[in-house]
């Protein structure tokens, strides 16, 4: 019993620093609201790029504290231009793992891809990721497209820093493969 009133305390006093950060203006990364004008009015302009936060990574990103990790058996990697690498998380008991990605330089695509067993609905998800002033030069930055919260720069080809420098996906029984793509030339990846 003290346990539960433990739990439910702190989910309460969680949920309430939260609205008092997003009151007060604090932006949560992968979880920005939709563009606004100067007067507060949603802008239907700026409105046709914006794209609501994935629940994956909304999930990823707020359960990763509590949730399993996926072990990768290591937890820094180079991966290099041209040569896409893939990741394999080791078995696991539960029912989903999540895996935490960060750059420390350079630009990288994300793909996961799974079907679930039991209803053949898709589990893929594609993340990217990049460091500030980093190249863009691979023709795989197209697939960025997929991933709901890249935000591509203005000048094409250099990554603008409003892109995410770290992500999380989640891992599924039914796949364990993580291909990882550098976008530029070498990037240094830590999993978490």
């Amino acid at each position: 019993m003290k346990t539960a009133i433990i739990v439910l305390v702190l989910v309460v006093v969680v949920f309430v620093a939260t609205m008092v950060l997003v009151g007060a203006g604090v932006r949560i990364p992968g979880l920005e609201p939709p563009p606004t004008k100067s007067d507060g009015s949603v802008d239907e302009d700026a409105l046709a790029d914006w794209h609501p936060p994935s629940l994956a990574s909304f999930m990823a990103s707020a359960g990763g504290y509590f949730a399993p990790h996926a072990d990768f058996g290591t937890t820094s990697l180079a991966v290099t231009f041209g040569t896409p690498r893939v990741v394999t998380a080791k078995p696991s008991d539960n029912d989903v793992d999540i895996a935490k990605v960060q750059v420390s330089g350079g630009a990288l695509l994300i793909s996961y891809a799974c079907k679930h067993r039991k209803d053949g609905s898709s589990c893929s998800q594609t993340v990217c990721l990049c460091t500030p002033g980093s190249p863009l030069i691979s023709p795989a930055v197209a697939f960025c497209g997929d991933d709901s919260q890249w935000k591509q720069a203005a000048s094409p080809g250099v990554c603008s820093g409003r892109e995410r420098q770290s992500g999380s996906i989640l891992v599924y029984p039914e796949a364990r493969n993580v291909s990882l793509t550098a976008l530029g030339p070498a990037v240094s990846v830590d999993l978490k």
